[in-house]
Protein backbone atom coordinates (compact mmCIF):
# COMPACT_ATOMS: atom_id res chain seq x y z
CA UNK A 1 0.00 0.00 0.00
CA UNK A 2 1.44 3.22 -1.08
CA UNK A 3 2.33 5.38 1.87
CA UNK A 4 0.24 8.98 1.87
CA UNK A 5 1.93 12.11 0.99
CA UNK A 6 1.38 14.23 3.28
CA UNK A 7 2.64 17.50 1.64
CA UNK A 8 -0.43 17.67 -0.60
CA UNK A 9 -2.89 17.84 2.30
CA UNK A 10 -2.12 21.73 3.30
CA UNK A 11 -1.36 24.63 1.96
CA UNK A 12 2.39 25.33 1.11
CA UNK A 13 4.35 27.57 3.80
CA UNK A 14 1.74 27.06 6.80
CA UNK A 15 3.16 25.01 9.74
CA UNK A 16 0.71 22.61 9.41
CA UNK A 17 2.84 21.76 5.82
CA UNK A 18 5.91 22.10 7.94
CA UNK A 19 4.11 19.11 10.25
CA UNK A 20 2.78 16.89 7.64
CA UNK A 21 6.53 16.63 5.98
CA UNK A 22 7.80 16.08 9.39
CA UNK A 23 5.74 13.37 9.85
CA UNK A 24 5.97 12.07 6.28
CA UNK A 25 9.88 11.64 6.93
CA UNK A 26 9.09 10.05 10.25
CA UNK A 27 7.34 7.32 8.55
CA UNK A 28 10.80 6.83 6.44
CA UNK A 29 12.97 6.80 9.41
CA UNK A 30 10.26 4.43 10.63
CA UNK A 31 11.23 1.91 7.89
CA UNK A 32 14.81 1.78 7.65
CA UNK A 33 15.12 1.31 11.71
CA UNK A 34 12.71 -1.66 11.45
CA UNK A 35 14.87 -2.49 7.76
CA UNK A 36 17.87 -2.50 9.30
CA UNK A 37 16.92 -4.13 12.49
CA UNK A 38 15.50 -6.87 10.62
CA UNK A 39 18.83 -7.01 9.04
CA UNK A 40 20.99 -7.17 11.20
CA UNK A 41 19.02 -10.06 13.23
CA UNK A 42 19.54 -11.85 10.23
CA UNK A 43 22.85 -11.49 10.07
CA UNK A 44 23.41 -12.35 13.27
CA UNK A 45 21.70 -15.74 12.96
CA UNK A 46 23.27 -16.86 9.72
CA UNK A 47 26.78 -15.88 11.85
CA UNK A 48 25.17 -18.15 15.17
CA UNK A 49 23.95 -21.23 13.20
CA UNK A 50 26.59 -21.18 10.18
CA UNK A 51 29.81 -20.48 11.55
CA UNK A 52 29.95 -20.15 15.51
CA UNK A 53 27.95 -23.02 16.73
CA UNK A 54 29.51 -25.16 14.25
CA UNK A 55 33.11 -24.21 15.01
CA UNK A 56 32.49 -24.61 19.03
CA UNK A 57 30.88 -28.03 18.55
CA UNK A 58 33.94 -28.82 16.52
CA UNK A 59 35.95 -27.42 19.12
CA UNK A 60 33.96 -29.35 22.14
CA UNK A 61 34.41 -32.61 20.55
CA UNK A 62 38.21 -32.31 19.32
CA UNK A 63 38.82 -32.10 22.97
CA UNK A 64 36.74 -34.87 24.06
CA UNK A 65 33.89 -32.73 25.87
CA UNK A 66 31.23 -33.76 23.77
CA UNK A 67 29.47 -35.19 26.94
CA UNK A 68 31.16 -33.67 29.69
CA UNK A 69 30.08 -30.75 31.52
CA UNK A 70 32.39 -28.40 30.42
CA UNK A 71 30.36 -28.79 26.51
CA UNK A 72 27.38 -28.48 27.89
CA UNK A 73 28.30 -25.22 29.93
CA UNK A 74 30.01 -23.97 26.54
CA UNK A 75 26.81 -24.71 24.66
CA UNK A 76 24.41 -23.07 26.98
CA UNK A 77 26.73 -20.00 27.28
CA UNK A 78 26.76 -19.30 22.97
CA UNK A 79 23.28 -19.26 23.08
CA UNK A 80 22.59 -17.11 25.77
CA UNK A 81 25.49 -14.58 23.80
CA UNK A 82 23.23 -14.85 20.90
CA UNK A 83 20.09 -14.37 22.60
CA UNK A 84 21.28 -11.48 23.98
CA UNK A 85 22.38 -9.89 21.04
CA UNK A 86 18.81 -9.90 19.30
CA UNK A 87 17.63 -8.47 22.65
CA UNK A 88 20.11 -5.98 22.20
CA UNK A 89 19.14 -5.49 18.52
CA UNK A 90 15.57 -5.51 19.36
CA UNK A 91 16.04 -3.05 22.35
CA UNK A 92 17.60 -0.31 20.20
CA UNK A 93 15.48 -0.14 17.15
CA UNK A 94 12.85 -0.14 20.26
CA UNK A 95 14.73 3.01 21.76
CA UNK A 96 15.13 4.43 17.87
CA UNK A 97 11.73 3.96 16.97
CA UNK A 98 10.24 5.57 20.84
CA UNK A 99 12.22 8.31 19.86
CA UNK A 100 10.94 8.90 16.43
CA UNK A 101 7.48 8.96 17.84
CA UNK A 102 7.96 11.72 20.70
CA UNK A 103 9.41 13.87 18.18
CA UNK A 104 6.57 13.20 16.03
CA UNK A 105 4.42 13.98 19.21
CA UNK A 106 6.12 17.16 19.92
CA UNK A 107 5.97 17.84 16.06
CA UNK A 108 1.82 17.32 16.04
CA UNK A 109 1.25 19.85 19.16
CA UNK A 110 3.75 21.87 17.82
CA UNK A 111 6.64 21.96 19.77
CA UNK A 112 8.83 20.98 16.51
CA UNK A 113 7.92 23.07 13.14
Amino acid sequence: MPLPDFSSMTPQGTPGMSTDNFAANQIKQREGVQSAATQQMGRAQTQFTHEDMPQLISGIAASGQHYGTAGGKALGNAKRHYQDSQFGILSGATRALDELTMQQAYAASGLII
